[in-house]
C-alpha cells in the first residue's frame, strides 16, 4: 500500500465497502460546484435578455442552448439576470379596471346558486345553494339530495318567483 500511495485508512474503508455493496461514492452528493460563467457568457446572456425582454429566465436559459449562444442552467442565467439588474425589464402592464355589473339595488332582483358534490360515506350528494343577491349573507335553502335536479325542481319555483333573468 505504501508502494501505491494510499493510506491504510483508506485501504480499509474501502474493504469496508466493498463488503457493503456500496463500491463507489455516494450518487446523491455532488462531486463538484458548477462551475461560474464566463464573463463572454455573462455578456451573451445580458446581451440575448435585452433582445428578448418578454421571455422568463427559464425559456431564456433553454432558448440559447437551442441557438448554442450560452449552456447555462436556469438558475445561472436568473444569477447573471439579477446581477444585472435584468429581471424586471418587462414594461409593467396598465391597469385597467374591472367591469362589473352594477350591484342589486332591491331584494328578489339578482340570484346566485351554486352547486357542490359532497361525498359523505359511501354515497355522492348534491348540495345547491341558492342566494340573493342583494342580501348574500341570508341563504335562501340548502337542498341536498342524491340528484341534482331533486331538490332544486322543488325549491326554485317558490325562491325564484318575482326575480328577473340576466
Amino acid at each position: 500500500m505504501q508502494q501505491l500511495g494510499i493510506a491504510p485508512a483508506t485501504y480499509y474503508r474501502w474493504t469496508a465497502r466493498a463488503e457493503d455493496g456500496r463500491l463507489l461514492d455516494d450518487p446523491t452528493r455532488c462531486a463538484r460546484r458548477s462551475v461560474p460563467p464566463t464573463p463572454a457568457e455573462r455578456t451573451a446572456v445580458c446581451d440575448f435578455a435585452c433582445a428578448h425582454p418578454l421571455m422568463g429566465y427559464k425559456r431564456l436559459a433553454w432558448d440559447m442552448v437551442d441557438r448554442d449562444i450560452a449552456c447555462l442552467r436556469p438558475g445561472r442565467v436568473y444569477h447573471v439576470l439579477q446581477t444585472a439588474n435584468l429581471l424586471a425589464r418587462r414594461p409593467p402592464l396598465a391597469l385597467v379596471p374591472l367591469r362589473r355589473p352594477a350591484p342589486p339595488d332591491r331584494p328578489d332582483q339578482v340570484w346566485h346558486v351554486d352547486l357542490m358534490y359532497l361525498y359523505i360515506r359511501p354515497r355522492w350528494y348534491y348540495l345547491v345553494d341558492i342566494l340573493d343577491g342583494y342580501i348574500a349573507a341570508r341563504n335562501i335553502t340548502h337542498p341536498v339530495g342524491e340528484s341534482p335536479t331533486r331538490g332544486v325542481a322543488r325549491l326554485a319555483p317558490v325562491a325564484l318567483s318575482g326575480a328577473s333573468r340576466r
